[in-house]
């Protein structure tokens, strides 16, 4: 089979979708980067998605497909390589969810990246996610278009730099 190889987790970690947009093309893409967790609001689009992932034999292997409400979710901390927003209507900033400050927590450091589509969206994430002021990393965003992307760079604050055997140059045995 094609898909065969989409057994195993991908290479790169977590992807996290947050609203489908146009379907499941764009989850599909992913799966063979990432093991793929999707949540929408819309339970139709969500079952059409469940389909046709589903159909390439990559549901509940490489990529899962939620009915819900994005904004109300919280992922575990440095969680994710890479987090898509797509759509206007999943955004929660219009009920006061801090959606900016949820995706910088659930972000992996050196380098996970959150892309946020839709021009509203985007303009309003970039807002709330200026305003961050997060410990540890460095926070890019990086305007596209109609887009915005936010990236985690760098170790976490606090982190201490693992060069060694022993923990540290003083082989020390600790961290």
């Amino acid at each position: 089979s094609d898909n065969e190889g989409l057994s195993v987790p991908g290479p790169e970690g977590y992807a996290l979708v947050l609203g489908l947009g146009n379907g499941a093309d764009r989850l599909t893409e992913l799966a063979g980067r990432y093991h793929v967790i999707a949540v929408d609001p819309d339970v139709k689009l969500v079952d059409a998605a469940r389909k046709r992932l589903d159909e390439v034999g990559i549901y509940g292997r490489r990529a899962h497909v939620i009915a819900g409400d994005p904004s109300a979710l919280e992922f575990p901390p440095y969680m994710a390589s890479k987090i898509e927003i797509r759509g206007e209507r999943v955004a929660g900033f219009a009920e006061g969810h801090d959606l900016a400050k949820r995706v910088w927590r659930s972000l992996r450091p050196y380098g996970g990246v959150a892309e946020v589509s839709g021009e509203k969206l985007a303009a309003e994430f970039a807002k709330a996610a200026g305003a961050l002021e997060p410990e540890g990393g460095i926070m890019q965003l990086v305007p596209d278009k109609s887009a915005v992307r936010l990236t985690r760079a760098g170790a976490l604050s606090g982190s201490a730099c693992w060069s060694h055997e022993n923990a540290d140059v003083a082989n020390s045995v600790v961290s």
